[in-house]
């Protein structure tokens, strides 16, 4: 859920963040250039990556990454 909340809050109105599963996330954002894509990657990298609190303590899970699989522009 907190992924889910960082993703959803990082990406514009109009674009859509969808779980596949898991821990596999999707995000559609039409009408970006090359460089505006790499930067929303970027961006939204960096929140997920931010340690997850779970009742007030860092969770015992290991840090979270990101991988933009394929920028389509």
């Amino acid at each position: 859920m907190e992924v889910a909340r960082r993703l959803s809050g990082g990406v514009r109105d109009g674009d859509t963040v969808a779980r596949l599963g898991g821990d596999e996330f999707v995000i559609l954002a039409d009408g970006l250039g090359r460089a505006d894509a790499a930067d929303l990657a970027y961006g939204l990298r960096n929140e997920i990556v931010q340690p997850i609190r779970a009742e007030g303590r860092p969770s015992g899970w290991a840090p979270a990454s990101a991988s933009d699989g394929r920028l389509a522009a």
